[in-house]
């Protein structure tokens, strides 16, 4: 059965160029309490990532409301040492899609999550008291941009053109910061 969880995520929308979200899913970071503690270790999505025909994008977790996928190159996952970095070009002619892109201009939105399922065979997850650690994961359906991350290591902001001109922030995270996976992405 697919797991949901939510991570930390960056936002993006440049003027005169189809809207990014842009996020990472960190490594060797500590998830919310969830009934347990989650570690996710470098690497556990590589396999998955590399089998999967396609990955979607969905707003929300709801499969009615897609924003991207794999298949198509709207979504795009690249592997790290450090994090899993996801960009999601949204069609902002698309009423949910919007709705997302509003939802992070407002600071609605505050994470990144995901579906995903661990091997049959109970391996790719190793125990230790009340924290459980992913180190493969079997299939990633889908990521998700959300309103409560799991990982407290959240940090969202919204940016266009005209604002990067003038120098203002979008939102109390820093543009450093948005700068520095957005030149990872690239």
């Amino acid at each position: 059965m697919p797991k949901n969880r939510a991570f930390p995520v960056e936002f993006q929308v440049r003027a005169g160029k189809i809207p990014r979200i842009v996020g990472r899913i960190p490594y060797n970071s500590r998830s919310e309490f969830m009934g347990f503690f989650e570690i996710l270790r470098p690497g556990c999505f590589t396999r998955a990532i590399k089998k999967a025909k396609k990955i979607l994008s969905l707003w929300n977790h709801d499969s009615s409301k897609p924003l991207a996928n794999s298949a198509n190159g709207s979504l795009v996952l690249k592997d790290s040492p450090t994090a899993l970095y996801v960009e999601i070009k949204p069609d902002p002619t698309i009423s949910w899609a919007a709705d997302a892109i509003k939802a992070v201009r407002r600071g609605d939105l505050g994470g990144l999550s995901f579906g995903f399922s661990l091997p049959a065979d109970g391996s790719g997850v190793e125990y230790n008291g009340d924290v459980r650690e992913i180190t493969e994961v079997d299939k990633l359906f889908e990521v998700s941009p959300c309103v409560f991350p799991s990982y407290s290591e959240s940090s969202v902001a919204l940016r266009n053109n005209k604002t990067r001109k003038r120098g203002k922030k979008m939102s109390k995270y820093s543009l450093a910061e948005i700068r520095r996976i957005t030149k990872e992405m690239e």
